[in-house]
């Protein structure tokens, strides 16, 4: 017991004198999270990562005053892509715990993610590696935002908070850079930094869509001699931890191009991959006279497995759907109707009508919250309490159950009624593609757009939307339904006949 007493207080030794003399020694002597055990970076880390950080290290410790100023033509700001899963935020707190615990020269850092959530999870990972390494843990305390230690402060922000300029770090680190909405935050940190000596910067992120803000500025840091620009080569995943069967899993839930930029490490273009083409609602559709009731307010008798979404609209079109639970969240639609220039009164009355019809059958509505619909909404969830619901739909509920809608359609879960030749409806078509994806969020739903034309404001989808809302868990399978098998993309709108069973 002494002697392996004797051997934790050698390494302890060794270990703060070699981080006092170097970050890069540091970074070999800390632990972290490591599967099965925790270990030393420096014991498991992988040439490709020595390698992505090799020329950063010697700017940031030089910026700390671990070794002399770096040649004027040597770079001082870094880009890194690198897919998820690659110890992007645990890779920033590694740096931050060596330079809060061990810089000779008190710096100023701050680490800059999209939303406060993000940015915790730097927080939360230094205090994972204080943790883990007791020997440097009482050097560093970290905060929920900010941190600090004897070799100086760490400030940790958030895109989506205003209030951040007048900052003038030594080194900042932008975390997951194509999830960010607004760049005023990126601006001003690179302004500070090319205003202050020896600042460093690293942009530490996944890929992202082609034509955005993000994208534009990596082609400007290509460009520029200042900065190391280096991607992970598409569809490549050096991280030998990374499980294809989780990965698998993981893409099925997310659209294909969100899935290829974040897995495959692939800029693409949105437009590429839209979230409803006309041949999803193709794969889709059905005889309306198959899936439609002819009296929505005579419902046949059945299980209680009905689930309704209603879309309220004064300018634009209102939509309402009463939708089928035919399985495991599989629905076929049973009742879709749009009201244009009708008064709300006669909406409000219609809409009644339909839920007193089919409330032995109903297991729950959701109704548009919105400034139109607010007081129609609360008037219905009264007089149907437990039952019908109102719902803010905000852009993250957009985001949210756009992604539901699409993968239910991708994945065969999904009946629209067509035109009686099996073809899908034009007006769906119409409408469902308005629905346009301009970013990505963190937890891998889409950042939509709705256009607005003459045919609407994608009505009808955000009603179907509602009504698939409304089923917040799932049940045990019903009768009266089938699964339609998976959506394959195709070159255009072919029959679903050909390739699907009919429902």
């Amino acid at each position: 017991m002494a002697e392996r007493r004797a051997r934790i207080r050698a390494r302890t030794q060794r270990a703060l004198i070699d981080s006092a003399h170097s970050l890069a020694k540091f970074r070999s002597h800390a632990a972290i999270d490591s599967r099965p055990d925790p270990r030393p970076w420096g014991t498991i880390r992988e040439p490709w990562q020595a390698a992505d950080l090799r020329p950063v290290i010697p700017a940031i410790e030089a910026a700390a005053g671990w070794r002399p100023p770096l040649p004027e033509d040597a770079p001082r700001f870094f880009w890194r892509t690198r897919p998820r899963g690659h110890f992007k935020t645990g890779e920033i707190a590694l740096l931050m715990c060596g330079l809060l615990a061990f810089s000779p020269r008190r710096v100023r850092c701050v680490s800059a993610a999209t939303d406060r959530d993000q940015a915790r999870e730097v927080g939360t990972s230094m205090e994972a590696m204080r943790v883990l390494n007791p020997w440097f843990s009482s050097r560093v305390e970290v905060n929920k935002y900010d941190a600090y230690g004897p070799g100086g402060t760490l400030e940790i922000l958030s895109s989506d908070v205003g209030g951040s300029s007048g900052k003038t770090p030594d080194i900042s680190v932008f975390d997951e850079l194509t999830y960010w909405k607004d760049k005023s935050l990126a601006d001003m940190l690179l302004a500070a930094a090319v205003k202050r000596p020896g600042a460093v910067v690293l942009i530490i992120t996944n890929a992202g869509i082609l034509g955005t803000w993000q994208h534009e500025l990596k082609r400007k840091c290509q460009a520029d001699p200042m900065w190391d620009v280096r991607e992970t080569p598409p569809g490549v995943r050096p991280a030998t931890w990374m499980d294809e069967r989780t990965v698998a899993s993981l893409r099925a839930k997310m659209t294909t191009g969100h899935a290829r930029r974040v897995f495959d490490n692939v800029w693409t273009d949105a437009a590429d991959d839209p979230l409803f083409p006309a041949d999803l609602i193709a794969a889709c559709s059905r005889p309306r006279s198959q899936l439609l009731w002819p009296d929505a307010t005579k419902p046949p008798i059945g299980p209680r497995n009905l689930l309704l979404g209603y879309d309220v609209g004064k300018v634009d079109r209102a939509a309402l759907w009463v939708i089928e639970r035919t399985g495991p969240r599989q629905y076929a639609a049973r009742v879709q109707e749009a009201y244009s220039g009708v008064t709300l009164a006669n909406q409000e009355s219609r809409v009644r009508s339909i839920i007193k019809a089919c409330r032995h059958r109903l297991v729950a509505g959701h109704i548009d919250k919105g400034s139109i619909g607010f007081q129609l909404a609360e008037t219905l969830q009264r007089e149907f309490h437990g039952i019908i619901q109102g719902v803010a739909c905000g852009s993250t509920w957009q985001g949210r159950t756009a992604l539901a809608v699409h993968l239910a359609a991708r994945e065969g879960r999904l009946l629209l009624p067509g035109l009686e030749t099996g073809e899908p409806d034009p007006m769906l078509v119409a409408d469902f593609g308005q629905v346009e994806q301009v970013g990505d969020r963190k937890d891998g739903t889409p950042e939509v757009s709705t256009l607005r034309t003459d045919a609407g404001h994608a009505d009808r989808l955000w009603g179907l939307a509602l009504a698939i809302d409304a089923d917040s868990t799932p049940s045990r399978p019903q009768a009266g339904g089938a699964s339609v098998g998976p959506y394959i993309p195709s070159a255009g709108v072919t029959s679903p006949r050909t390739r699907l069973r009919r429902f």
